[in-house]
């Protein structure tokens, strides 16, 4: 039975794709393709491990390093007023109160909470320096309890990964009408029963989230060339996080 509703429009329907002939004609545009007069290069540093304890960074480990031209950990983000990044989507816990989260900075202060969080970013004159000043990179951690299972860390005596929070929880979201499921499973005169389980799944794009960020120093103004599907969203998040007026700030996908 076919109960699609047809107001729906494109929903459901096979569609060709638009982007495929430009593609394979070698038009396509990417952010690794610009490259501007004396740009550098930045790698992300991140954590082998899945609940840490940040116990230090040791960036004298590469500081003779001649064409390393910084190295950033949350700690200096958070001294330069870099605020964190701010949760924009409207969910809700299970019991309909607002969605809690701890803030979330774009490099972990004190703690890692997961495997390949950032920890620290090293810039330099070129792509191969900052990889491997980023793999000389010294930081220690003290490994503490972690949880890889989503029906583990929903009870109660599961390791917190955020302190000031009540438990793991952060929102949980609720589709249909319980009673009449309930009513239908009880007028059915065969029920199975299984666990499916959904594999964390990630957008898997031609070119990964690269950026390319051009700084006008007279105007103050900065243009951000980033693979990204929403130009608005990234704006209002970047404007936050950096606190600069709109004007300031111009992003091209």
């Amino acid at each position: 039975m076919n109960t699609m509703n047809p107001n729906f429009g494109k929903s459901g329907q096979p569609m060709r794709r638009l982007e495929d002939d430009r593609l394979l004609r070698g038009q396509g545009r990417f952010v690794d393709n610009l490259n501007f007069s004396k740009q550098a290069y930045l790698h992300v540093v991140r954590s082998y491990l899945g609940h840490a304890k940040i116990k230090n960074i040791i960036i004298d480990s590469i500081s003779g390093m001649s064409r390393v031209l910084a190295v950033f950990t949350g700690e200096d983000l958070a001294r330069d007023g870099i605020l964190p990044i701010p949760m924009t989507l409207p969910y809700k816990r299970p019991g309909g109160e607002p969605a809690l989260s701890a803030p979330y900075h774009a490099l972990a202060q004190e703690r890692v909470r997961f495997v390949g969080q950032p920890v620290a970013v090293v810039v330099a004159e070129s792509k191969a320096e900052a990889l491997e000043a980023g793999e000389c990179l010294e930081i220690e951690y003290e490994e503490i309890p972690a949880v890889t299972d989503i029906q583990q860390a929903a009870v109660p005596d599961a390791p917190r990964l955020c302190d000031e929070l009540p438990d793991n929880i952060g929102a949980a979201q609720t589709e249909g009408d319980a009673e009449e499921v309930e009513q239908a499973f009880a007028q059915a005169e065969h029920v199975t029963r299984m666990e499916l389980v959904n594999n964390r799944v990630v957008g898997s794009p031609l070119e990964p989230r690269g950026l390319l960020c051009k700084a006008y120093q007279n105007t103050e103004k900065l243009i951000l060339h980033s693979m990204h599907q929403s130009a608005t969203r990234l704006h209002s998040v970047l404007c936050a996080v950096f606190q600069l007026e709109p004007e300031q700030l111009q992003i091209i996908v």
